[in-house]
């Protein structure tokens, strides 16, 4: 099974977010939505996470909804992991292609 981040607002406002395990982000949805359906939220969008954002998980985060400010924090520092390896990506393909123009030469 896959974890996956679903969030969710109130009043057109984000309100959380929780890690949910599941096969598919409709499963996901549908259990969360369930879960806390006497919280009057409303589904804004699920993603699914990859293995470097699952080990950036809090112990405790998986199968709870997370505050607002635990939901940002978490959000920021998927960002900031994800521009970390866009950076490393274009640095690679940097190389690769400095190196094949000297192996072409």
């Amino acid at each position: 099974m896959a974890l996956y981040w679903v969030a969710y607002r109130r009043d057109r406002l984000l309100a959380g977010a929780a890690i949910v395990e599941a096969d598919s982000p409709f499963q996901a949805q549908t259990l969360a939505s369930v879960r806390w359906s006497d919280r009057n939220l409303e589904f804004t969008e699920g993603t699914a996470l990859n293995v470097r954002q699952a080990t950036q998980l809090p112990a405790n985060a998986k199968g709870r909804l997370l505050s607002l400010m635990a939901a940002h924090n978490l959000s920021v520092r998927f960002e900031q992991e994800q521009r970390r390896m866009q950076h490393h990506s274009a640095v690679e393909a940097e190389n690769r292609w400095s190196q094949n123009s000297r192996d072409a030469a």
